[in-house]
């Protein structure tokens, strides 16, 4: 992906603007382990307080990428019973990126 996807200037953007990017290597202990990431690359989308909710493992060009981060973001404020806000990035879904594996 670092050849590729992260650096698509529409990534970068999406990603400047809407997370908080942290790259760990496989083996960086004990925060792999932690994570339980035994492939790379490994996106996991964490919240403030680092709970997980959503996992992507494996290669993803950035016209899926982008995607399956929006899911991931949906994913946390649905989990935080943020219905709008969830319904919001899952729209955006449907909207931007319909043929993706993240709009079903």
């Amino acid at each position: 992906m670092g050849a590729v996807t992260y650096p698509n200037q529409e990534v970068k953007d999406f990603i400047a603007q809407n997370l908080v990017p942290v790259q760990l290597l496989h083996d960086k202990k004990p925060e792999s382990d932690d994570l339980n990431v035994r492939w790379t690359p490994t996106v996991i989308i964490l919240d403030s307080e680092g709970h997980e909710h959503n996992r992507t493992v494996g290669f993803l060009p950035p016209d899926k990428f982008i995607p399956s981060l929006i899911l991931g973001i949906g994913k946390m404020h649905f989990d935080r019973d943020r219905f709008e806000e969830a319904i919001g990035q899952f729209e955006n879904i449907l909207e931007k990126y319909p043929a993706s594996d993240a709009a079903p």
